[in-house]
């Protein structure tokens, strides 16, 4: 039914969850709410069930951005983050497929719009909040570069 309904390589955001089918095409990777808050996991289609939960309990995941087949790497944004003062600001994250390495990568204190090049290792975040004017940057999704800002507008 599963491999019907969905494309290698694409992510289908519907209903609150998002399926990204592995080149495999034997798991995909499973944005699902069955638990209250919003968590991935890895979905087997031969065994037909989810075989293992692969974020954490402690924030909520609303959108899977991107998957790192090669490195094994899966970028979402997360909220309700410890780092953040408003439970609802979403951040950009990355985990590896056996749920270790947890990242923030956009950790301002901010609601944050991020798009993402895997091929590239870029992602550009709009982040803002109430107060200030929106901050535009350039980020590295493996870290190792320093992000790079864009100027920021002048509010009058």
């Amino acid at each position: 039914f599963f491999q019907e309904m969905t494309i290698h390589g694409t992510m289908m955001p519907d209903f609150g969850f998002g399926i990204y089918v592995l080149k495999d095409q034997k798991q995909a990777i499973w944005l699902s709410k069955q638990v209250d808050l919003g968590d991935l996991y890895i979905y087997d289609f031969k065994e037909d069930k989810f075989t293992k939960k692969i974020t954490g309990d402690n924030y909520h995941v609303s959108t899977l951005q991107g998957v790192d087949e090669e490195n094994q790497v899966l970028y979402f944004i997360a909220s309700n983050l410890e780092c953040m003062s408003d439970p609802y600001y979403g951040a950009l994250c990355s985990i590896k497929f056996d749920g270790s390495y947890f990242k923030i990568l956009t950790p301002e204190d901010a609601m944050h719009s991020v798009k993402i090049n895997i091929e590239q290792g870029v992602y550009v975040d709009t982040y803002s909040r109430c107060d200030p004017a929106p901050i535009t940057k350039l980020g590295y999704l493996n870290g190792e570069k320093e992000n790079i800002k864009f100027e920021n507008p002048t509010i009058l």
